[in-house]
């Protein structure tokens, strides 16, 4: 996947790496991977992650849902959620794809500032994108 301009790649010790970008107001917008087994429908799969966070975030607010597509044609959907983690509030974009086989998800998550955080979902768009999937 192509990574926003000027945005950096970074080690946090997961599974994937994450792409930071520049920090502003103390808040560094960024983009996050993870994966996990799943063979029910993507819509499924929404529904109960925004349950579970549900469980995490205050004044949770789902913004939108619908359906991506990158360059490739790898068909997907997405949720717009946006709350509060702590005193900190977020707004997120999550796009789910699911492998070849029909047996996994892979979530990549765009994060940025709850304030004026829309002008992020572009630059989530572009580079989500040219995501490839090769499992």
């Amino acid at each position: 996947m192509s990574m926003p301009r000027d945005w950096q790649v970074t080690d946090i010790n997961q599974k994937y790496y994450a792409i930071l970008g520049q920090t502003e107001n103390g808040f560094t917008p960024n983009i996050t991977f993870a994966d996990d087994t799943y063979s029910g429908s993507l819509s499924e799969y929404i529904d109960e992650m925004i349950s579970m966070l549900g469980l995490f975030y205050a004044d949770l607010t789902v913004i939108g849902r619908g359906s991506f597509s990158t360059s490739a044609g790898l068909r997907g959907d997405y949720a717009v959620i946006q709350g509060r983690l702590g005193e900190v509030g977020i707004r997120q974009k999550i796009y789910l794809f699911p492998n070849v086989s029909g047996d996994s998800i892979i979530a990549i998550t765009g994060t940025a500032p709850l304030v004026n955080g829309e002008r992020f979902d572009a630059v989530f768009d572009e580079s989500v994108r040219t995501f490839k999937w090769t499992r």
